[in-house]
Formats: structure tokens, C-alpha cells, sequence
């Protein structure tokens, strides 16, 4: 099984189940801005443990789920690691936490093309990924950020991102990336 098939796999056990979802990390990225590689994919879901274990019991052997969930440090939600047979592919499931921004998120989650997996899928908005991409401030989700924000130009609701990032104190990384896209982008 390809990365691609595993990542299809669980969207359609996840969506069979009827459990609310969004693609997150670099798979929704690239439904906004310029598609790279990656070495895993996110999912966070809406819905109660016991919900989650009973979707992911309905996957095939080639998909192994790491038989503890983990605690994510920065949300502090439970996660789940999935392996993919022979590939260093990984998929972590999050469960959905209280932040109001994330609730946010699945307020106004979009449903989109996901290059990777040739299909639509509910991704967050090119904002709110933004927001939550400049408080994860790692190099690779900073470098999604200014690839959003050049692929979608005026298209991005400025208002609604300078609410968030004033209110998570992201606000003058979000003038940094901004700096460096090129004016005519």
C-alpha cells in the first residue's frame, strides 16, 4: 500500500463512520499553496476516543496503529500514529481540543482537492490554516505560510487572520512572511 492508498484508506473509514474531520499539515497546504512532500499526514477529528478506536480497528493490516495514543504537547489533545506497511509514512489522528480557534476551524472548514490523494477532502480555510501554521513556527509550516499567502493574494481575508494572530501573538511573524513574498506575487 502507497502512502497515498493508506491516507484514502482512512478518509473513507473516517467518512463511512460519519466522524467530523479536517485534513491538516502539508496535504491541506498544498490545496492552498504549492504542494510539497511530506513524510506523514494529519487528520484531526471530532469525535470521542472509543469513535476513533472503532474506525481505525476497520483498517487493514497494512495501516499498524501504535497501540497507545500519544499526548500532543502543543494542543494538548490525544493523537494516534499510524504506520504504513514498509514505508516510513506515517498518519497521526488528532482528537479535537477546546481551542476556540480550532473550533473555529471546523466552523468553516472547506471542501477541497488534495493533489497528493487525487480527491476532495475538508480542509481548513487558506486562513485559518495560516493561523495555525504561524503557531506551529516551525521552518517547513512558516514556508507553507508564505506559499498561502503568495498563492492566494488578495483572496485572503486579511480581517479575519489579523484577529487571530493579534490574538495568539503571531502577528509579527505573519509582517515578517509577508515581507519576503516578492510584490508581484
Amino acid at each position: 500500500m502507497t502512502s497515498s492508498e493508506a491516507v484514502v484508506t482512512l478518509l473513507e473509514a473516517i467518512e463511512a463512520a460519519g466522524v467530523k474531520y479536517v485534513i491538516v499539515g502539508a496535504l491541506a497546504a498544498g490545496a492552498w499553496g504549492i504542494p510539497r512532500s511530506t513524510k506523514d499526514a494529519d487528520f484531526v477529528v471530532a469525535c470521542a476516543a472509543p469513535e476513533l478506536d472503532a474506525v481505525l480497528r476497520q483498517l487493514p493490516p497494512s495501516i499498524s496503529v501504535d497501540p497507545q495514543a500519544r499526548m500532543e504537547l502543543f494542543t494538548g489533545t490525544l493523537r494516534w500514529v499510524l504506520h504504513v506497511e514498509n514505508t516510513s509514512f506515517e498518519i497521526e489522528v488528532f482528537l479535537l481540543g477546546d481551542d476556540p480557534h480550532h473550533a473555529e476551524i471546523f466552523r468553516r472548514k472547506r471542501r477541497e482537492h488534495i493533489g497528493m490523494i487525487d480527491r476532495e477532502a475538508w480542509v481548513p480555510t487558506a486562513e485559518d490554516l495560516v493561523i495555525q501554521k504561524l503557531r506551529w513556527a516551525r521552518r517547513k509550516d512558516l514556508d507553507d505560510v508564505q506559499n498561502i499567502l503568495a498563492v492566494q493574494g488578495a483572496g485572503i481575508d486579511q480581517v479575519y487572520l489579523q484577529t487571530w494572530c493579534e490574538r495568539h501573538g503571531t502577528l509579527d511573524r505573519l509582517s515578517e512572511l509577508r515581507r519576503g513574498i516578492p510584490p508581484e506575487l
